[in-house]
C-alpha cells in the first residue's frame, strides 16, 4: 500500500479504481466510510507520492465507483495506469 497508490492518483482513471477492487467495492462498509479509509490510506501511505494538486476522493465518487463491477482488476489497472 505504500507509495504505489500515490502514484496512481495521477491518472484521473484510477481515482475510482481504489473503491472498484474486490475487496473495498464489498467491504461491509458504507461509502462514507469507505472514501475516509482510502483517503487515510493515500495520505498516510503515500504522501509523499500523491501528485501535487492531489484531492482527496469525496463519497459521491467512490459511491458511483463501487456501483460499477470491475470484471478484471489487473486488466484495468495495465490499461490505465500502467500504461499511463
Amino acid at each position: 500500500l505504500r507509495r504505489e497508490l500515490g502514484e496512481m492518483m495521477a491518472a484521473q482513471e484510477m481515482r475510482g479504481y481504489l473503491a472498484r477492487v474486490p475487496g473495498s467495492a464489498q467491504a461491509p462498509i458504507d461509502d462514507a466510510e469507505l472514501t475516509g479509509v482510502i483517503n487515510w490510506i493515500l495520505h498516510e501511505f503515500n504522501s509523499e507520492t500523491l501528485p501535487p494538486n492531489f484531492v482527496d476522493l469525496t463519497v459521491e465518487e467512490v459511491a458511483r465507483a463501487r456501483r460499477v463491477i470491475l470484471a478484471d482488476p489487473n486488466k484495468y489497472r495495465e490499461t490505465y495506469w500502467r500504461g499511463y
